[in-house]
């Protein structure tokens, strides 16, 4: 493309951005609003301002909207990691419409994306970067990378400096889900000890010792799931274990229901506890990695001791440890943060562990001390497999439609995007499902069959869900879903290349987390990846925020970023393992997320048992305090073989 096309794209895309009423700019005192005239029977204080949005506000059948500044607000308030691929967009595309020449393959690969975006909605690129622009600096640089804000149209974008600025990002962010901090340095890529405390027990020879660790929890890297233990403090009663934490034998009876009957003391060869309940033992499979969060892990020289309850053989293994520092010295119980992470080597034959955190005694010459033996918790090893899995959609439910409902119903756009992430961590490409939902009022179901991923998981899968509240005209709801279209297209072509990068990069975050390198001191396995899934998502999700929810009049109403690994999924589509827990989180936007099983007696497409066969539906509601909105997804996830 010659540098006068370019010129000339810019200038149509300016000249359309003023003739549709974008908007100058956002800081601007002396720019006036402008929006078609609202429904009947509104008032004039209820009429909407549409300053700053990218595209032309909707026709007169529109449901209000928050204004773009509560939008910008609420977001820079929400923001905790600057989205690497919002940056690079601002970049790429301003570079772009400056008509300058590619002068990498970044930028030959974007500017070719670039090329088959129309002149409407190169328009709406061209005001969303003037408004970034006009953002002030504090609230541009939370939401959009500093280094690509700052950066001229002359300068040059490569694969490698997006990879190196991406792997900073999906680092800041599994450490937020880790360790609840964005600085990785702090204990995703070094070691921190956790305070001693004092704390009265019995060694294994009967003595007192006023010094050993508790291990409160067992689960994935980060705790994104776990079970408590036997040595759980303070002490459990019989009716505070949740169902997975019980021991069970799980069917599918004739009829097709996921059926659990509790295994009896008599028949316990785990873990018992308060009341004579026979507890769940926790899985991790062979290459895969596990958390233990508890108390008393006060040196980064600890060791994991795996001890087979059959053969007694041993095996000691190193261990990550990031000590709570927050807590007093005087806690000792399990509110105290202290987490230790550590790889199950593949030479791990099968079967079920014992296990032991090895703490050095901090005083010279003293001996390494353990948990008391009566408290050690149980593992079982489960060999890593090659299953392939079905992600899939079955309903959307509008528990209640935004407010105000006398304006008419909802139109409801879904976008869910699914990543793969291999063993040897390359990130694969993305996937998009897009869908839309036409006059959707409270109480009703639109039935779903939308398949958003199938195949094997090597390393874990990220999933990315957001929905919007588009209503308006047929040919203004065009142009969104045309702003969203181009807008991905140009994200995939940026993520693909910096994707490229790290996953080819030596030394990489992929290649540290999930092919053995080590972090810190320790080797992390394949079971961190749902947590590098996770992290994509949630970068993922940002950037689509960022660029849509942000910029466009429709409302953000479902917002959600979750990864998969290969036991996360297995465990899920599979009768020998209890229901996951009700979840409950806040979305990066503020978003009330609740994630459960599907069960009896739900209705709207999620009735029945949550898990039949190699089946298991769940069912996520999106509560935006904001719209006065609840809209639930019902997701399938189906094991093929």
């Amino acid at each position: 493309m010659t540098a006068t096309k370019h010129w000339f794209t810019r200038g149509l895309a300016l000249s359309i951005c003023l003739s549709m009423a974008c908007g100058g700019s956002v800081a601007g005192p002396e720019e006036s609003s402008m929006s078609d005239a609202p429904d009947a029977g509104v008032t004039e204080t209820e009429t909407t301002d549409f300053e700053g949005f990218a595209i032309a506000p909707p026709g007169p059948d529109f449901k209000p909207k928050q204004p773009f500044e509560d939008r910008l607000a609420a977001a820079v308030a929400r923001a905790e990691v600057a989205s690497v691929l919002g940056g690079a967009f601002v970049q790429v595309t301003r570079a772009y419409l400056t008509g300058r020449a590619p002068q990498s393959d970044l930028e030959r690969a974007t500017f070719a994306t670039l090329d088959t975006v129309d002149s409407d909605t190169m328009a709406a690129f061209a005001r969303m970067i003037e408004g970034i622009d006009d953002l002030p600096s504090e609230s541009a640089t939370r939401l959009y990378d500093r280094r690509f804000l700052l950066s001229r149209p002359t300068s040059v974008l490569t694969a490698d400096a997006l990879g190196s600025a991406f792997k900073d990002e999906l680092q800041t962010r599994i450490s937020l889900q880790v360790f609840g901090d964005a600085d990785a340095s702090e204990c995703l890529l070094n070691e921190r000890p956790g305070l001693q405390r004092t704390v009265p027990c019995f060694d294994i020879d009967g003595t007192r010792d006023s010094s050993c660790n508790t291990v409160c929890r067992v689960g994935e890297p980060g705790l994104r799931t776990s079970i408590r233990t036997q040595g759980f403090e303070p002490k459990l009663r019989a009716g505070d274990y949740e169902p997975e934490e019980i021991a069970s034998t799980c069917t599918v009876d004739e009829n097709n229901q996921f059926v659990c009957v509790d295994t009896p003391l008599a028949e316990c060869q785990g873990p018992i506890g308060a009341g004579g309940t026979c507890l769940t033992v926790p899985t991790a499979i062979r290459g895969g990695s596990v958390t233990f969060q508890g108390f008393n892990f006060f040196n980064v020289d600890a060791q994991i001791r795996l001890t087979n309850t059959v053969s007694g053989q041993t095996r000691t293994v190193p261990a990550h440890v990031c000590g709570d520092v927050t807590s007093g010295p005087d806690v000792t119980d399990c509110n105290v943060n202290d987490l230790v992470t550590f790889t199950i080597p593949e030479t791990t034959p099968v079967g079920r562990y014992r296990v032991n955190v090895l703490v050095p005694s901090s005083e010279p010459g003293e001996p390494a001390f353990s948990t008391d033996s009566r408290d050690q918790p149980f593992l079982d090893v489960l060999p890593s497999a090659n299953s392939n899995f079905d992600i899939s959609s079955q309903a959307l439910n509008c528990v209640e439609e935004t407010s105000p409902e006398r304006f008419g119903s909802d139109e409801v756009g879904l976008t869910v995007i699914t990543t793969p992430i291999s063993v040897d961590g390359t990130f694969g490409d993305l996937r998009q499902t897009d869908t839309t939902f036409g006059n959707v009022d409270t109480g009703d179901t639109r039935s779903m069959d939308d398949l958003h991923f199938s195949g094997a998981i090597g390393g874990a899968i990220g999933l990315s869900i957001v929905g919007f509240e588009i209503d308006g005209q047929q040919a203004y709801k065009d142009r969104i879903r045309g702003f969203q279209d181009a807008y991905a297209a140009v994200l995939s072509t940026l993520y693909g290349q910096a994707a490229g990068a790290i996953g080819g990069g030596a030394g990489s975050l992929t290649g540290a987390l999930l092919t053995g390198a080590t972090i810190g001191s320790v080797t992390i396995g394949a079971g961190a990846a749902a947590l590098i899934g996770a992290g994509v998502a949630a970068a993922t999700t940002a950037v689509i925020v960022g660029g849509v929810a942000l910029w466009l009049p429709p409302d953000l109403i479902m917002e959600d970023a979750d990864g998969f690994d290969f036991g996360t999924m297995s465990r899920l589509t599979s009768a020998n393992f209890q229901n996951p827990v009700r979840h409950e989180r806040r979305s990066a936007d503020g978003i009330k997320v609740i994630v459960e099983p599907c069960e009896d007696g739900a209705g709207n497409n999620c009735e029945g048992s949550a898990k039949n066969g190699n089946e298991y539906r769940e069912r996520r509601l999106y509560d935006q305090s904001e719209e006065d909105s609840r809209y639930e997804l019902i997701l399938r996830y189906r094991r093929t073989n």
